[in-house]
């Protein structure tokens, strides 16, 4: 799924470049900034059709893992990735992601970690005392 990203990433790139009088062409070079966000804002939105596609899922974290790459103190791709891995179940990802949101960003202004953080943590507690209620049913039939 990465390299979806790239070549969506070559074809901007190969849009934005200009030819001078020869063959050559100048790739006008995109701030790794932009760039990041521009992906950020890709995986936002594949995120949105990710809860019933698996591929849509699969293409907002390789975007939002790759934007995160290229610029770690972007807090709403943290809060993205962190939700995407909260709705597969995959709450210690989930708790991880929002904890680098909060760890890059701080804790003023991102009261979406904040709560998002609390609930993955509460998932984590139902989920482990589910399992602990099954091992012991399990051990008393």
């Amino acid at each position: 799924m990465l390299e979806h990203c790239a070549s969506a990433s070559a074809k901007y790139a190969a849009s934005t470049s200009t030819s001078s009088g020869s063959d050559a062409k100048n790739v006008v070079a995109e701030p790794v900034a932009v760039r990041a966000s521009r992906l950020a804002l890709r995986g936002r939105a594949y995120a949105a059709f990710g809860d019933t596609n698996e591929v849509e899922s699969a293409r907002a974290r390789a975007c939002l893992q790759e934007a995160l790459k290229l610029e770690p103190r972007q807090r709403e791709a943290w809060n993205a990735l962190g939700e995407l891995y909260a709705n597969t179940g995959e709450y210690d990802r989930a708790e991880a992601a929002f904890r680098s949101s909060l760890a890059w960003t701080g804790q003023a202004g991102n009261a979406e970690a904040l709560r998002k953080l609390s609930i993955t943590l509460r998932n984590i507690e139902n989920s482990e005392h589910n399992v602990t209620t099954t091992f012991i049913l399990f051990t008393l039939c």
